[in-house]
């Protein structure tokens, strides 16, 4: 069922290069988000699973904000409204830029829900389009459930059955109609014709190895789009329910990046991607694996890449197991220096949060048992959070005296996300006396069965 729900927010990630060169002039966005006054937004582009920030505008009193861009290429990008403190967390919308002006407007936070575009026929023809397929795969999803619960036998299951059916025709009828669509709305129709195709070709997902069978990696469209990135995710998730042995691993990479051969700049892309995943995972033998990948590339010729998976195969050894963890110097709430060497006495539990992160502020409770729980840990909680004030009043509300309470004010892109390998809040890490590192549990559940005698 995750498979199906990441179809649905898969079409809201992907966008498209250029089918014709046009005369050079600026797009012009307008829009107004209320709610969200004097606040930065950022356009950006698409570039397989990076969206790099081409521009930037801040919205007046009212919400109000413009650009007035060069793209180097037509097609879906984004319009990026709130960072949040991860990628789920982020607040965007997409467009495609082929229309010279294009205007919108919604409403903050709910801005999916809200948003209308008025001008702009491309971008509102995709909106208009995925409006409708998220509802009927939706719906699809719920049938499905339900129908693979109940015996065939039963009169409302048989119902459900016809209705279900029905769902799927009405989904595939409104794709077909709109790919057809190729003289109004050339770059939305060609942008869901290549999700359908990836969506068609391992639909049934007969095995690993068929997987990508029938997609065709030497399209031009794929740079422009996350599609590749999502289907490796996707893809990952089928080790999720067995075993995952380094062989698995291994051969996952494998029918990933061999048949991406055929188009160097997305095998770049793809490989970037996965060495990012298995950086974040602490997973030093994939990250060797993927150095030697690229030794076998005979088309790469890209140096970067070389220093770069270098560079993550140093990371991720230092946060092996039995290793100490890196130093840091961070200021609590008393604007007092607290350095990790300084205490190295104690054994630790570290927990790395964020005020904004929901899952963090509804585990405090917990994250106090702890320490009753376990007295011969010391717990350390440090916020990746730039809001020094706000932080420091969350602190004092919660009561969370319980800990060590520090916080990296450089957020995100400071050096302690970097060398802890920080993708996500909340992130925990145990040390024994020697700031050795002992488990890298992936939740608290997993921390308290470490944990226990």
């Amino acid at each position: 069922m995750n498979s199906i729900y990441s179809l649905i927010f898969l079409a809201l990630a992907f966008g498209l290069s250029s089918l014709k060169a046009q005369e050079v002039l600026p797009i012009i966005i307008e829009g107004r988000i209320k709610g969200w006054e004097e606040k930065t937004v950022f356009l950006q582009e698409y570039e397989g699973y990076l969206s790099p920030n081409v521009d930037t505008a801040v919205t007046d009193e009212a919400g109000r904000f413009s650009f007035s861009y060069f793209p180097r290429y037509q097609g879906l990008h984004r319009l990026l409204i709130d960072k949040g403190n991860t990628v789920d967390e982020q607040v965007y919308v997409d467009l495609i830029l082929s229309d010279q002006r294009i205007k919108l407007h919604g409403e903050y936070p709910d801005v999916s829900n809200t948003l209308e575009i008025a001008e702009g026929r491309e971008s509102k023809a995709l909106r208009d389009f995925l409006g409708k397929n998220n509802e009927l795969t939706y719906r699809e999803v719920i049938l499905q459930e339900l129908v693979s619960q109940y015996p065939v036998s039963n009169r409302f299951i048989q119902q459900s059955r016809r209705e279900l059916q029905a769902v799927r025709e009405e989904r595939q009828a409104l794709i077909k109609k709109f790919i057809s669509d190729k003289t109004d709305n050339p770059l939305a129709s060609a942008y869901v014709e290549l999700w359908k195709n990836f969506e068609q070709a391992n639909s049934n997902k007969r095995g690993r190895q068929d997987f990508w069978k029938g997609v065709d990696f030497s399209s031009p469209l794929l740079l422009r789009t996350n599609v590749v990135s999502q289907k490796v995710l996707e893809y990952f998730k089928l080790y999720e329910s067995g075993a995952s042995t380094f062989e698995e691993i291994k051969s996952f990479v494998d029918l990933t990046l061999d048949p991406q051969e055929v188009n160097p700049l997305l095998w770049d892309n793809s490989f970037k991607f996965l060495e990012l995943g298995f950086t974040q995972m602490g997973a030093t033998e994939m990250l060797q694996y993927l150095k030697d990948k690229l030794e076998q590339y005979q088309s790469c010729d890209n140096p970067s890449l070389e220093s770069e998976i270098d560079r993550s195969i140093s990371l991720s050894q230092g946060l092996d197991y039995g290793h100490e963890a890196p130093d840091f110097q961070l200021l609590n709430e008393k604007n007092t220096a607290v350095s990790l060497r300084e205490r190295s006495e104690l054994k630790k539990i570290l927990i790395f949060w964020s005020p904004d992160c929901l899952h963090c502020t509804s585990s405090i409770d917990k994250w106090k048992s702890l320490s009753s729980d376990y007295p011969d840990f010391e717990i350390i909680t440090i916020a990746v959070y730039k809001d020094r004030n706000y932080w420091n009043n969350f602190i004092a509300e919660n009561q969370m005296d319980f800990s060590i309470t520090l916080i990296d004010t450089s957020g995100w892109q400071g050096d302690l996300v970097e060398n802890y390998l920080i993708s996500r809040t909340p992130t925990y890490m145990v040390l024994n006396e020697k700031n050795e590192i002992i488990a890298k549990p992936e939740n608290l559940l997993k921390l308290k069965e470490f944990l226990l005698p």
